[in-house]
């Protein structure tokens, strides 16, 4: 605006110098002096106005760079904040047991391969399970298991599983229990309270970063590989497991792959070798698993059937 204002007034004073010119045309020194003087001052007035409007450019210029600054800064910032997630264990296992504890639902499949020497008698077994479990307000578990083993048949079961009640099916026979005696059953796998669990572990995770995954790696032996890995599996040992446990000198791999996008757990990998004495004797030990995790949330219920309440034997 200053600028057409200073535009203007040359305008004007070029008018008036005209007009002046037209009516007297011989006009004296002083006259001339002074239309000198007017249009220097409006010449030096016009220098005024473009050197304000100048300095204002220039500061706006100085606040805008400043602002793309301070935006590049922060952009930066959080860059660095996302590439050191990255490579973090503990805040990725944080998201990961947040995220899992938004599950009600999923399904779970594996194989776990054992191959057990214990005083001389070698025992090899492959497990398969295949399981669609409810957790959180509905605790239902519906699981097939098949195993096959070098020292008997193979076997093949089927199981329910929830607050009230256990039923396992077994040779073509349905039973029922009280739930307790489901110990040895899926919910003792990964979920977010274990996941919570390793956090205080994190630095012990090398993290690898794949295109749409993480996977944690831990690679340890001894006590620091049954803490870290078997954490509070070992409070479920009876006394003649715990001094085998105890005992045991173990080395071995665990890996944990979770989801970029979802941060939920798809799958994990353990692999271990073991030996180890006492009340159950000597004993080598060498197992192989692997589970994977997906489904999540897809599943409304799981009911035990009818057919199978009324088939199922009570078990006292």
């Amino acid at each position: 605006m200053k600028k057409i204002i200073g535009f203007s007034l040359i305008g004007l004073f070029l008018f008036l110098m005209t007009a002046c010119s037209e009516d007297e045309p011989a006009m004296n020194d002083k006259t001339n002096k002074n239309t000198i003087e007017d249009t220097q001052a409006a010449t030096d007035g016009d220098k005024e106005v473009k050197t304000e409007q100048q300095n204002e450019d220039d500061s706006n210029q100085s606040e805008e760079q400043t602002n793309i600054d301070d935006t590049n800064k922060e952009e930066t910032k959080e860059s660095e904040v996302a590439t050191a997630k990255l490579t973090d264990a503990p805040a990725i296992l944080r998201k990961s047991s947040e995220a899992m504890q938004n599950i009600e639902s999923l399904y779970i499949g594996g194989t776990t391969v054992s191959d057990a020497i214990i005083n001389d008698i070698e025992r090899i077994e492959t497990i398969n399970i295949n399981a669609d479990l409810m957790i959180g307000e509905q605790n239902t578990l519906h699981q097939t298991v098949k195993i096959e083993a070098n020292d008997e048949p193979d076997s093949n079961m089927e199981m329910y599983l929830n607050e009230e009640m256990y039923y396992l099916k077994e040779n073509d026979k349905w039973l029922s229990m009280e739930p307790e005696y489901a110990v040895n059953n899926l919910y003792n796998t990964v979920f977010d309270e274990q996941l919570s669990f390793y956090i205080d572990f994190g630095s012990l995770f090398q993290v690898i970063e794949e295109e749409d995954h993480y996977i944690l790696s831990y690679s340890g032996t001894d006590e620091e590989f049954k803490e870290v890995v078997f954490g509070a599996g070992q409070k479920v040992l009876n006394d003649f497991f715990r001094d085998f446990y105890h005992n045991m000198k173990v080395t071995g791999t665990y890996e944990l792959t979770i989801d970029k996008q979802t941060f939920y757990l798809t799958n994990y990998f353990l692999e271990y070798e073991a030996t180890t004495s006492g009340a159950a004797g000597k004993g080598h030990i060498y197992e192989k698993s692997e589970f994977f995790y997906s489904n999540f949330n897809a599943y409304v219920e799981l009911i035990v059937p009818e057919e199978v309440r009324k088939a199922a034997e009570p078990v006292n």
